[in-house]
C-alpha cells in the first residue's frame, strides 16, 4: 500500500470520527425520543376483569356448585390465525353476548313476599368500574329471564358474592341443594312415564 493511498485512508477515518462526533448529540436525542409513540397507563388499583373472575371461580368451586364459565373473550384477535379460530368457533356454536357466568343449580327469588323459583343464575361479570354491557350481552340476559333464570350483571367480585348469597347459594346448604337438584334429565324421564 503506498503511502498516499494510506494517507487518503486515514483522512476519511479522520472525517468519519470528526461528523460521527458532530452528530452524536442529535443521533442520542433522536434515539431518546424513538420509544412508544403512546405513554403507557400506570396499572390501576382496580382488579381486571380476568382478576375479579378467577376470584369468582375460586369461590363458586369452594361451594360447589354445577358451573361454568363462558370463554367468549379474546377470540377476535389480528391475523389470518385469529380469523380463522373465530370463524371455526362460531361454525360450531359460539354465541356472542352470553354471560361469564352459568350456575345451572336451582335458586329462589323473591317477589311480592313470595318465593319463586328459578332455573340457575347468569352471572355478565364487569369491571368494579369502567365496564360496559353490550347489546348482544343484553339481549342475552333478557332472553335468560325469559327463559326462568336470574340474569345479573354484577361491576366485580364483590357484588357477584352478593348475588350469590341473596339467592341462597350460600355454604351451609349447597350439598343439601345438589342433593335437591334432580339430573337434567331425570326430570323428563319421570314425566314421560
Amino acid at each position: 500500500m503506498s503511502d498516499a493511498h494510506r494517507d487518503r485512508i486515514m483522512k476519511a477515518i479522520g472525517n468519519f470520527y470528526a461528523r460521527s462526533e458532530k452528530n452524536k448529540n442529535s443521533l442520542q436525542e433522536a434515539w431518546d425520543g424513538a420509544g412508544p409513540k403512546k405513554k403507557r397507563r400506570a396499572k390501576s388499583d382496580i382488579p381486571t376483569e380476568r382478576e375479579e373472575q378467577v376470584r369468582l371461580a375460586k369461590y363458586l368451586d369452594s361451594l360447589g356448585l354445577l358451573w361454568c364459565h363462558v370463554p367468549n373473550e379474546g377470540h377476535g384477535g389480528k391475523g389470518k390465525g385469529a380469523q380463522i379460530k373465530g370463524a371455526r368457533l362460531r361454525a360450531e356454536g359460539l354465541k356472542s353476548g352470553v354471560p361469564d357466568v352459568l350456575i345451572f343449580n336451582q335458586c329462589s327469588v323473591f317477589e311480592d313476599k313470595e318465593e319463586l323459583h328459578r332455573s340457575g343464575c347468569a352471572i355478565e361479570l364487569k369491571r368494579q368500574k369502567g365496564g360496559r354491557v353490550s347489546a348482544a350481552q343484553k339481549e342475552w340476559l333478557e332472553g335468560l329471564r325469559r327463559a326462568g333464570w336470574v340474569a345479573e350483571v354484577c361491576n366485580g367480585f364483590e357484588e357477584a358474592q352478593k348475588l350469590i348469597k341473596e339467592l341462597g347459594y350460600d355454604e351451609s346448604d349447597t350439598k343439601q341443594r345438589c342433593e335437591e337438584t334432580p339430573p337434567v334429565h331425570e326430570e323428563e324421564r319421570q314425566e314421560s312415564k
